[in-house]
């Protein structure tokens, strides 16, 4: 029987099938009800089913509309894709398997094509895989090392509050990093807690933290209360380790920023669920003031706190602007800053203390090894 000939309600129920077959769960589900509501609203079958009983299923030529990725874009991203997984092919910068997100193409189509592009419709064009580990070199010395950041993260409003880069997370790079973060933070009069990570580094913060509060604490106003993780312990800091998660897929457009200065991609490797992995490393002819100076860094800083981003609260999937959760989240008119000459002297919480004893001779010895002071006499007459 041709569908002419069918009853007006068996042939809703016959495009309907067809519309929805594909579909699985709540999509199904959705889809079953939408489409019933409108036939027995109207008395009429939607055009889509009438559009489906064609072959014709995608939903934007079903309404009329034009593709949301031009097909000029998705040839690009297509290029893009096979291009960056060639090491031979100069259309464009190769990148290792782990680098080859879609949220990095995103950003790079964005800045070729100078318009605004929806993520979600370019995920259905090609899918990726990739790792959440991504790692280049470039210059320190006369040798190759792989740049790290030190992060300071808001975990109420997710608000990424100062990131810089660094070769070791040393006491020097710490106090260094914590003594920005202090110039550009304002703070409000209430105990703050911090958590740092358990590395040798952070722990010497707690000389700094100490000092801070003598300055600035007050009775039922601002204090700091350092609130070190636990060894080997990384969900004491889950939504930092989530953040780092996204800036490591970040470091593939810093190499694709510095394609220029590429000199040559290693082997190496990373460990994904206890398995080796091997991956390439790219060397980048800069140094550590070359990234920093790039404003990449700050970039992506200024990316992460002014876009929408998904949070998981209690279990639920939250958006919102980390920016604007900062700012509702501080109390108006019960804030302060620090100022620079209150953070001048904490650079000498930057070295490491190390126990060293002295001699009636004047020797001193410091990590077992032996150092004769030159001024030894004045200082055994004086003892």
């Amino acid at each position: 029987m041709e569908s002419d000939d069918l009853p007006l309600d068996d042939l809703f129920v016959v495009l309907l099938h067809k519309k929805i077959m594909h579909k699985t769960g709540s999509t199904r589900r959705q889809a079953r009800k939408y489409y019933t509501d409108q036939y027995l609203r109207t008395g009429v079958i939607p055009k889509p089913l009438r559009l489906a009983e064609n072959g014709i299923l995608e939903g934007r030529k079903c309404s009329g509309r034009t593709r949301v990725i031009p097909e000029k874009v998705a040839d690009r991203f297509a290029d893009m894709v096979k291009a960056s997984s060639d090491p031979d092919n100069d259309q464009f910068v190769f990148l290792p398997k782990d680098g080859r997100t879609i949220k990095n193409y995103h950003a790079w189509l964005e800045e070729e094509f100078k318009r605004p592009l929806s993520l979600p419709a370019l995920r259905r064009l090609v899918q990726v895989d990739g790792c959440r580990f991504r790692y280049f070199k470039i210059r320190c010395g006369d040798q190759w090392e792989k740049p790290q950041v030190i992060e300071f993260f808001d975990t109420g409003s997710r608000y990424m509050l100062t990131l810089d880069a660094c070769f070791s997370e040393s006491s020097a790079d710490a106090v260094m990093v914590f003594s920005k973060f202090l110039l550009s933070t304002p703070f409000p009069l209430k105990t703050i807690c911090l958590r740092p990570d358990n590395a040798k580094g952070f722990l010497n913060l707690k000389r700094a933290i100490k000092a801070l509060n003598l300055k600035h604490s007050t009775p039922d106003g601002f204090f700091m209360q350092p609130d070190f993780t636990r060894v080997n312990a990384p969900k004491d800091k889950v939504h930092l380790e989530s953040s780092h998660r996204s800036l490591h897929h970040f470091e593939m457009r810093i190499i694709k920023f510095f394609e220029d200065r590429i000199v040559k991609t290693e082997p190496g490797y990373i460990f994904k669920k206890s398995r080796r992995e091997k991956i390439a490393i790219t060397l980048l002819d800069i140094d550590l003031e070359g990234l920093r100076n790039s404003g990449l860094i700050e970039a992506y800083r200024k990316e992460h706190n002014e876009n929408k981003h998904a949070f998981s609260v209690n279990g639920r999937r939250v958006a919102w602007v980390p920016a604007e959760k900062l700012k509702e989240g501080l109390p108006e008119g019960r804030c302060f800053s620090i100022q620079p000459e209150e953070v001048k002297d904490f650079c000498k919480y930057g070295y490491d203390k190390a126990k060293a004893t002295v001699s009636k001779k004047g020797t001193i010895t410091i990590h077992r090894s032996e150092h004769t002071w030159p001024g030894s006499n004045r200082i055994s007459s004086a003892a």
